[in-house]
C-alpha cells in the first residue's frame, strides 16, 4: 500500500474507482484504491474525492412526480384531464447539480414560466419512456414577491392510472439529460429479521464510534431497529443488497431529544460490509433517511438521495450521493429553504 501512496494526484484529475475500505470497524477506514486516466494507481483518503454528474450541453430537470394530483394554491381548479403531480427537483447545468435556495431573478429568468413543454416520464411499470403533456406550474403570481426556489409544483396529464404511477421510483425529466433506471429492485418498509439482526448487531457495534457522547458512553439506552422506529428499505441487485436505514429513539426529559443512526450495508456472499453511517441527535432533526434511487446520467453508478427530516415530519433540504464501487460520495445538495 505504501509504494502506491506516494503518487501525487492533482486537483481536479479525474480518478476510476476500484475499492473502498468504508467499514470503521476495520483497519485502514477510509482509504480508497483509485486510478487515474493514465492507468497510475493510489491510495487517497475518500473524504479527498469529490463528485459531479457527466457533463451536458444545457441545463437539464429532475422532477419527482405523485400519482395524487396536486391541488396547489386555493384558488388553483384542475383542468380537465390533470391527472398527474409534479414537482420540479433540481436543475443539471454542465454537469453540476444547481440546488435550490435564494435566486437572482434575472440569472434564473429561464425559469421562471408558467408551463413546461417536452417534458418526458421514465415509467417503471410500462419500462419506458413516454411523452407528458404540457405540466403548468401552480402559484406563478408568488415569484416575484417571494424570490426564492420551493421546488414548483406542476399539475399535467399522462394517459396512465394511477395503479400504474410508481412515485417512489418513476422520475419525470426535459432537457439534455436522459436518465435510466437503477438496476436491480428496490424495496421499501423491509422487516425481514434477518437484516434487522444485521442492523442491530451493527448499531451496536458502531455506539463506540459515535461523536455524540451519550451514546459512545451508554448513558442512553442503545438504538435498536425495531417496530415504527426503524425504517429499512433494500436495493436488491442480482449478486448483493445494499439496506439503507434509519434506526430513531426519542427521550422526553427537561429537554426533548431525537437521536438517529442512518446505515447503509452491503450484504453479498452472506457476508457484511458498513459503507456508510450517521450518528445524529437533535431537538428539532429527527435524522437522514433514504429517499430514491436514481441514475441521472445513465452510466450506471447510481445516485443516492437522502432526506434530512425534522421533528415536524418536513423535510427542507435533500443531500445526493454517488454510490461508486461502495464508496459514498456527496455529489449536490437540493434545499427547501426560502426566504
Amino acid at each position: 500500500m505504501q509504494s502506491l501512496i506516494i503518487l501525487k494526484f492533482s486537483k481536479g484529475q479525474k480518478v476510476k474507482i476500484l475499492e473502498t475500505l468504508s467499514d470503521i470497524r476495520r483497519n485502514l477506514y477510509g482509504w480508497v484504491l483509485v486510478q487515474n486516466e493514465f492507468g497510475e494507481q493510489a491510495w487517497i483518503r475518500q473524504d479527498s474525492i469529490s463528485a459531479k454528474l457527466l457533463p451536458n450541453e444545457g441545463i437539464g430537470e429532475i422532477y419527482s412526480v405523485s400519482a395524487r394530483l396536486r391541488k396547489g394554491r386555493d384558488n388553483e381548479k384542475p383542468k380537465p384531464g390533470e391527472n398527474l403531480g409534479l414537482i420540479l427537483d433540481l436543475f443539471i447545468h454542465q454537469g453540476e447539480i444547481i440546488s435550490f435556495g435564494s435566486w437572482e431573478r434575472k440569472k434564473y429568468k429561464q425559469y421562471k414560466v408558467g408551463s413546461k413543454e417536452r417534458l418526458k416520464y421514465l415509467s417503471k411499470s410500462k419500462g419506458q419512456v413516454l411523452e407528458l403533456g404540457n405540466a403548468r406550474r401552480l402559484g406563478e403570481q408568488y415569484d416575484g414577491e417571494t424570490g426564492c426556489w420551493f421546488g414548483y409544483e406542476y399539475n399535467s396529464k399522462i394517459g396512465l392510472q394511477e395503479s400504474e404511477i410508481n412515485s417512489t421510483q418513476d422520475l419525470v425529466f426535459g432537457g439534455d439529460i436522459y436518465p435510466k433506471f437503477p438496476d436491480g429492485e428496490i424495496q421499501n418498509g423491509v422487516t425481514d429479521e434477518k437484516y434487522i439482526q444485521i442492523l442491530n448487531r451493527i448499531s451496536n457495534d458502531l455506539s463506540k464510534y459515535s461523536s455524540i457522547e451519550e451514546i459512545k458512553k451508554g448513558t442512553v439506552r442503545p438504538l435498536k431497529c425495531e417496530g415504527e422506529h426503524c425504517h429499512t428499505a433494500a436495493w436488491i441487485l442480482p449478486d448483493k443488497t445494499y439496506l439503507f436505514s434509519t434506526i430513531e429513539a426519542i427521550f422526553t426529559g427537561e429537554v426533548r431529544r431525537h437521536y438517529s443512526l442512518f446505515l447503509i450495508v452491503l450484504i453479498k456472499d452472506g457476508r457484511e460490509k458498513l459503507i456508510s453511517f450517521l450518528f445524529d441527535k437533535s431537538s428539532e432533526s429527527i435524522g437522514r433517511f433514504f429517499y430514491k434511487i436514481t441514475d441521472m446520467d445513465s452510466n450506471g453508478i447510481p445516485e443516492i438521495w437522502i432526506e434530512d427530516i425534522n421533528s415536524h415530519g418536513e423535510s427542507f433540504e435533500e443531500k445526493i450521493f454517488l454510490l461508486d464501487r461502495d464508496s459514498f460520495i456527496p455529489l449536490g445538495t437540493r434545499y427547501w429553504t426560502g426566504c
